[in-house]
């Protein structure tokens, strides 16, 4: 064993610390601060990103906010969606319900029925990209829609009508009174639509998962 001679010099652990912070560059010992910014990459000088952040933010108060949003645009979509095809079809089933009323009651409602479940399938088909609850929702409303509107204006046409209906092709061509049937018939058939679809929306609100 070699001793220590006079021209060397004893180092203490404090020199070897104060040499080795020399070396490798590091001027304060490792700490638990420093091994958390190691592990999450970010220095001393430095920040996260504002979407990292968004991100933590976001897990940290249970999912993404933007969710619930996304569930109110496709509900108001559908509901403006609901709106525009109950019209369309209100209109197109009042024609219908105007021009056979003439021909005979049995066939003014039959008709308009059989109709109106073919094109309440139709547009119920429409709304499969939206969900099974919106599809079925939305083939319940236009079935409801149809044979309602329907049988009501048909009754409504026929019988209680019937006699003004009457008076008037005396005084008046047979196609003005065609046209004032089909007036009375669109605007019943507007005005039931949009109040069914104001409380389809009400429905969906109630109802709806985001809520």
């Amino acid at each position: 064993m070699a001793g220590i001679g006079d021209g060397t010099i004893r180092q203490t652990s404090t020199e070897r610390i104060y040499l080795l912070r020399r070396i490798t560059g590091i001027r304060r010992p490792f700490s638990t601060a420093h091994l958390a910014k190691a592990h999450s990459g970010v220095g001393d000088g430095e920040r996260r990103p504002a979407s990292t952040e968004k991100h933590l933010n976001s897990k940290a108060h249970g999912g993404h906010p933007a969710t619930a949003n996304e569930g109110r645009v496709k509900a108001f979509e559908f509901w403006l969606l609901s709106i525009y095809l109950s019209i369309y079809l209100s209109i197109y089933l009042s024609i219908y319900l105007s021009v056979y009323i003439s021909l005979s009651i049995k066939l003014a409602i039959c008709l308009p029925i059989y109709l109106s479940i073919y094109l309440s399938i139709y547009l119920s088909i429409t709304f499969l990209y939206l969900s099974r609850f919106y599809f079925f929702l939305s083939f319940f409303f236009s079935i409801y829609l149809s044979i309602y509107l329907s049988i009501y204006l048909s009754l409504y046409l026929s019988n209680q009508l019937v006699t003004s209906f009457l008076y008037l092709s005396l005084c008046l061509l047979i196609s003005t009174c065609l046209f004032l049937s089909i007036y009375l018939s669109i605007y019943l058939s507007i005005y039931l639509s949009i109040y069914l679809s104001i409380y389809v929306r009400l429905f969906i609100i109630y109802f709806s998962p985001a809520n």
